[in-house]
């Protein structure tokens, strides 16, 4: 894939993980801000490359969530709110970026989707995707999406599907 097309979606990535988030600590400098979302971009462009063959499974797709959670609080806890980032920014994070390789063709279907207001609001959780801080409450919500979807189905197509009806 072309350097370029690979910067605006890991840029796009970010920013919809980030744009409710409210993922910085207080007072945080530009430079603060850019070391962060070049660590992010790091690891998002590592943890991609456990895609390419087609073989992540859930198992291993939920621990990828985990350590990019891990590794970005452990390293970069004084530019995060609450020193760390949150379980719900992480899979968002990690789900829109692969999401995002799928369209283009890069890597096979990803086994989940990014979990935002409206996939919450469609299998009636009432809490933002952005306060989810638990890998236990996120495999909640991935249960309860394959309770909602048709047996054929799969989950990042019934997101895809979710995002493009008309209604």
């Amino acid at each position: 894939m072309d350097e370029f097309i690979k910067k605006i979606i890991l840029r796009n990535t970010i920013n919809a993980a980030f744009q409710r988030g409210k993922v910085y600590a207080n007072n945080l400098s530009s430079n603060d801000k850019t070391t962060l979302k070049n660590a992010i971009k790091t690891k998002l462009k590592e943890l991609s490359l456990l895609y390419y063959d087609g073989n992540t499974a859930q198992e291993q797709h939920i621990k990828n969530i985990e350590f990019l959670s891990q590794t970005i609080s452990q390293n970069h806890s004084n530019k995060l709110r609450g020193d760390r980032l949150r379980i719900g920014t992480a899979q968002k994070l990690l789900n829109l970026y692969v999401k995002f390789l799928w369209c283009l063709n890069e890597i096979n279907e990803p086994i989940h989707c990014p979990i935002d207001d409206k996939v919450l609001k469609k299998i009636n959780v009432n809490q933002n995707w952005t306060d989810i801080d638990s890998i236990e409450d996120y495999k909640v919500i991935i249960t309860k999406i394959r309770g909602c979807i048709l047996d054929n189905e799969t989950i990042a197509k019934w997101e895809w599907e979710l995002w493009n009806r008309k209604t």
